[in-house]
């Protein structure tokens, strides 16, 4: 797994200007803003925002569908952050802030539609919440935390189970029972994944956010 994780130092920060590739020096006269790995991780949250909307409007099989290819954005962004060479900790704290973003743009409309079961919902915006405090803290205290693979897999898991359900109650909503069956197992099974690798994933952010 090609986590977009960074350095303490941007990866252009340690070669000379010549050296550096054209993808480096842009990122490097924008002081780490403009990478390619920016702008794919900021593209996928544009679609999500725009599935999120979509699923206010009870339009769930399209709302669903940008999800998907927006959340599938954030496993390309670190492989495109490690071929370009432009990994950095700006990129890295982005990359995070939008996981959490994207949670809360999708969680708001189907909590309020009632799309998905608030009661697995709320454990979703928990742990997140979990991670995110924890985070801030770590961070007010100039330790550093890193995004683990748990905590990328969790995070596969939970958009599996929010993206299978969707699709559970847009196929049963077309009266397609079969497939609704099938997408209700693969909810069930990566929710309790989800559950048992984000446990993991926080536990570890706890533990580091104390050293």
């Amino acid at each position: 797994m090609n986590l977009h994780r960074a350095q303490n130092l941007p990866d252009w920060k340690s070669e000379s200007f010549e050296s550096l590739n054209n993808f480096q020096k842009i990122a490097d006269a924008t002081n780490g803003v403009l990478t390619p790995a920016n702008m794919v991780t900021g593209l996928g949250l544009y679609l999500v925002y725009k599935g999120a909307q979509d699923l206010n409007n009870n339009k769930i099989l399209s709302g669903t569908l940008k999800i998907g290819l927006g959340r599938a954005m954030d496993y390309f962004d670190g492989i495109v952050a490690d071929k370009t060479k432009t990994k950095s900790p700006l990129g890295e704290a982005f990359d995070a802030t939008a996981d959490k973003i994207g949670v809360l743009l999708v969680g708001l409309p189907l909590y309020k539609n009632n799309l998905i079961s608030r009661n697995k919902l709320n454990l979703v915006f928990a742990q997140n919440a979990i991670n995110t405090v924890y985070t801030m803290k770590a961070k007010n205290e100039g330790k550093e935390i890193h995004s683990s693979k748990y905590g990328k897999l969790a995070t596969a898991a939970q958009w599996i189970f929010i993206g299978s359900s969707l699709l559970e109650k847009a196929t049963k909503d077309a009266k397609f029972h079969t497939p609704g069956d099938i997408l209700n197992k693969i909810s069930n099974i990566s929710f309790l994944t989800f559950l048992g690798l984000g446990s993991i994933a926080s536990a570890k952010i706890i533990q580091d956010s104390s050293k």
